[in-house]
């Protein structure tokens, strides 16, 4: 038995069915709710902040990225604003592949509100490993 998008049930028999693809729940309603999001920096902020909650951290590092693509300076306002300990080893990573200084900046000033371990040590990772002086 098939449940289509729209509500309708089909019953094919195995010889029919080429392939089964199955969808966490978090992804249909990530699907039924992104088109509702405008391409705006308070959209896509909106729309990242959805997923903590539904455990789609691939999608919720595509829509912050936007964020700061819409508005670096918005973007910086939100990503300062992080405080939740759990974010360390993700923004640990988005740090590392930064390109832009300004954005690193961003994401150490967050890091060194967050008062744990993990935090600290990243702080003193990246000012011991990059090169640039503000860094």
């Amino acid at each position: 038995m098939v449940r289509t998008d729209s509500g309708v049930n089909l019953r094919l028999s195995a010889d029919r069915v080429a392939e089964v693809i199955l969808q966490a729940l978090s992804e249909l309603k990530y699907q039924a709710v992104a088109p509702r999001f405008c391409d705006t920096a308070d959209d896509q902020w909106k729309l990242a902040e959805w997923y903590p909650e539904n455990l789609l951290v691939s999608q919720r590092i595509v829509h912050l990225k936007r964020v700061i693509e819409l508005d670096t300076d918005q973007a910086g306002q939100y990503i300062v604003s992080i405080r939740n300990p759990l974010a360390v080893d993700a923004m640990r990573g988005m740090l590392i592949r930064e390109r832009f200084h300004r954005v690193k900046y961003l994401y150490l000033q967050t890091l060194s509100s967050i008062d744990n371990q993990a935090a600290h040590q990243a702080l003193i990772t990246t000012s011991l490993k990059d090169s640039h002086e503000k860094i």
